[in-house]
């Protein structure tokens, strides 16, 4: 819940200072709650794509990226290790019309 949390929060500040801060805090904490060996597959749902995999950094990155697809972000499957470390990641974007069906 909490990598879900934190791959869809938004990261709105006061100023761009604010909002750097808040960027490097998020991928901190994204960077402690996911292996560095985990698997992490995006899905789509069209006919020139079916799936695409993400590092660990590449994930990190898209959701720490302020964009408005990221509300639209739906996390399929997540697994953790004995530790609690999130080894494996399955996740979608949905589309505006995705949405509205």
């Amino acid at each position: 819940m909490a990598a879900y949390y934190f791959s869809i929060k938004d990261i709105k500040g006061g100023n761009n200072e604010e909002q750097v801060a808040l960027i490097k805090q998020k991928r901190n904490q994204l960077e402690n709650l996911i292996s560095n060996n985990a698997v992490i597959y995006q899905v789509y749902d069209n006919n020139t794509y079916g799936i695409e995999s993400l590092n660990k950094q590449k994930y990190i990155t898209l959701v720490t990226t302020p964009t408005t697809s990221l509300k639209n972000l739906n996390v399929i499957e997540m697994k953790k290790d004995t530790k609690g470390k999130i080894i494996s990641i399955k996740f979608k974007i949905t589309s505006t019309d995705e949405k509205n069906k």
